[in-house]
């Protein structure tokens, strides 16, 4: 009678021990970013300026489909151009002015060929009465901003027939 309750008692501690439910969704992602952090240590320069630019990048796409609004800068009333590329910044400690064309002067300018994440885009546009157009580079070929009355804040390629050839200026606050 001892052995087989002994018996049975090993049994029940053994597959307890081999039996193994999947990690949730938020254990899952938080293991993946300890592991991405990981591989990071010993470049710290190259991350600290890659990850900053990102973070901005993230923000702004945290923001697609809040609506135009001119004169806006929040996420409660709407953004045109250079009030989204304000805002973002703003969450990050960096002051920017309100208008595309002070845009055009702030920071270091970067050329055009080296555009990272997070870089700040002047174009020259023409649309009731509008000169210049203010976005926020991903540096994957595509940039956030918020384009025009009656739409909403969007990722667009860079290389789309209307943007190709009226970028003018590239900015680098990071």
């Amino acid at each position: 009678m001892k052995l087989s309750l002994l018996f049975m008692l090993l049994l029940l501690v053994v597959s307890g021990c081999t039996t193994t439910s999947a990690p949730s969704p938020k254990r899952q992602a938080y293991e993946s970013a300890k592991i991405i952090s990981a591989t990071k240590i010993g470049r710290a320069s190259k991350v600290t300026r890659t990850s900053k630019g990102s973070r901005v990048v993230s923000t702004a796409r945290s923001l697609l489909g809040i609506p135009y609004k001119w004169g806006g800068r929040s996420p409660q009333t709407g953004f045109d151009c250079s009030g989204f590329v304000w805002y973002v910044f703003n969450q990050y400690g960096i002051n920017l002015p309100r208008s595309s064309s002070q845009l055009l002067s702030v920071g270091r300018p970067a050329d055009k060929s080296s555009i990272r994440p997070g870089d700040i885009l002047i174009y020259k546009v023409s649309k009731k009465g509008k000169s210049l157009h203010a976005a926020i580079a991903t540096g994957s070929g595509t940039f956030v901003h918020s384009p025009s009355s009656g739409k909403t804040v969007s990722e667009v390629s860079m290389s789309g027939p209307y943007w190709r050839g009226r970028l003018i200026g590239v900015r680098r606050v990071l």
